[in-house]
């Protein structure tokens, strides 16, 4: 049996699996070392257990110093870090942004009794409820890291004192029932942002943030130049157009609004009309910044962007690297990591994993390199895992896995007519000159359809040969089926638009 794996870069990896790992892979596990005579060094966690979770920690970019020491902080760590929670943790987020389509001034809500009986109770109730729920995120964060909860980056520290004072606002306006103008709802979206799933948010926002200072020196530049025009333009047009050079505040204005073009050409007209060579003070303003310092700030942004951006992709690696090589040496023997302990490893990092699928992965990253032969003879050791191909595993997990049957058992069960014709076709579409016939087909149909669409009186058109249509159908529809398997034909969606529009 063949299995054939695919992760979201195209990347392929296709395995024949013998007898024996097939009875494997369908449900009888390979013998399994007892967990309770290898530990970790942490009490009453297995090897196993702890590997996993420093592949979790290098999967997520955690830093090591934040490794849960105590049972209780890595029962807290395996809850935040489950894809469950990370969906609620979104979906909590989303209802706390769309409380505000129940608030005023969205809704024009009345000092009424109904208002204060029903509305505001049920309402205060739902934000105490979500706001609960994020105030338990961070109570499993301090369970979790303890005292270094509060050595964590100072946005994370921020965002908890902000939900902080939203709880306890919300909770006195349950128990006053009566609202106020409440300034923190604005800042409900930063939940949403906080969340897992929005990491590659996080990601862009933190480094807009580290990208400030350069980018603050070149504003600086540019506002000192537009200041700099400014009192050359005040002193020179003040007479001419009170409008936009009235003040030096007009004059800061107006040059500014031209920095993007809106205000041009007017805010020049009357300076031209008293003086035809005003024009030139706005040239050399445009040119100093509009075409020269906006597009230096345009690549500080681009450099500083793509330089924090290769700095934070270079730590990133590196630290799954470092993640996978404690990994390695916590479950590899004398020549390497073996099945019986890559199974119950990947129980813990991927408890919904198959046991086949688990198997498939071993043998992806056997075959990842290629083993040396010297004479007939594998040199590499069989059945062991090396460091450099588990440092594929990341890549290797994200594969999605499917059973492919070989070509030639797909038409096993049809009848002996249905095969016969089958045969027939594929040897009509394997002939050296079926391409070359279509082709001609093709190009007379094209032909056909320029000239017919050149005559402009739809009664002297010609009607299309069936035949070319038949042409068409036969080579579309046959090449595609017989290079691909029905299966993987309907699985195509190219395939199966092409197939439709072809009928």
């Amino acid at each position: 049996m063949d299995r054939i794996g695919e992760d979201a870069n195209g990347d392929i990896a296709l395995l024949t699996f013998s007898a024996a790992e097939d009875a494997v892979a369908s449900g009888s596990s390979t013998p399994v070392k007892d967990s309770s005579t290898s530990t970790s060094g942490v009490k009453g966690r297995s090897k196993w257990k702890e590997a996993a979770l420093r592949a979790k920690q290098g999967l997520h970019n955690i830093d090591f110093t934040r490794h849960p020491r105590a049972e209780a902080a890595s029962r807290a760590y395996l809850i935040l870090h489950h894809p469950a929670f990370y969906i609620t943790h979104l979906v909590v987020s989303v209802l706390l942004m769309l409380l505000a389509l129940a608030e005023w001034p969205t809704l024009l809500l009345d000092d009424s009794q109904a208002y204060r009986n029903w509305f505001l109770p049920i309402h205060g109730s739902v934000e105490v409820l979500l706001l609960s729920f994020l105030l338990l995120d961070f109570v499993l964060r301090m369970i979790w890291l303890g005292r270094q909860f509060y050595s964590l980056q100072s946005i994370t520290v921020y965002t908890f004192l902000i939900l902080v004072v939203m709880y306890i606002e919300a909770v006195a306006v349950l128990v006053r029932q009566e609202t106020h103008f409440r300034v923190l709802r604005a800042l409900r979206p930063v939940f949403f942002i906080n969340t897992h799933l929005m990491f590659g948010v996080q990601r862009v926002v933190q480094q807009v943030f580290l990208c400030l200072k350069p980018i603050s020196d070149v504003l600086l530049l540019l506002l000192f130049q537009i200041a700099f025009f400014s009192i050359i333009g005040y002193y020179i047009f003040n007479q001419y157009d009170k409008d936009y050079f009235g003040s030096f505040g007009q004059s800061f204005v107006s040059l500014f609004i031209l920095l993007s073009t809106a205000n041009h050409p007017d805010v020049l007209m009357e300076s031209y009309h008293a003086s035809p060579a005003s024009p030139i003070f706005f040239m050399c303003y445009l040119i100093v910044t509009l075409y020269v310092i906006s597009n230096v700030l345009l690549g500080v942004v681009y450099s500083s962007f793509k330089s924090f951006d290769t700095t934070k992709f270079k730590s990133m690696f590196l630290h799954k690297r470092k993640a996978l090589s404690f990994v390695y040496n916590q479950l590899a023997g004398l020549n390497g990591i073996e099945l019986s302990d890559f199974e119950p490893f990947m129980k813990e990092f991927q408890p919904q994993m198959p046991a086949w699928q688990v198997l498939c992965v071993f043998k992806a990253l056997k075959a990842e390199r290629k083993m040396q032969m010297d004479g007939g003879v594998d040199r590499d050791n069989v059945g062991f895992l090396s460091i450099e191909q588990f440092y594929e595993l990341y890549r290797i997990v994200g594969f999605k896995w499917k059973e492919v049957r070989k070509k030639g058992k797909r038409c096993a069960q049809l009848p002996e007519f249905v095969r016969s014709i089958l045969r027939s076709i594929y040897k009509l579409v394997s002939w050296h000159w079926f391409n070359s016939i279509i082709s001609v087909i093709i190009i007379f149909n094209t032909i056909f359809v320029v000239v017919n669409a050149a005559i402009i009186d739809p009664a002297e058109r010609f009607s299309e040969p069936v035949g070319i249509k038949i042409g068409n159908f036969i080579f579309i529809g046959s090449k595609r089926y017989n290079s691909l398997c029905m299966q993987c034909y309907r699985s195509s969606g190219v395939s199966v638009i092409n197939f439709m529009t072809t009928v």
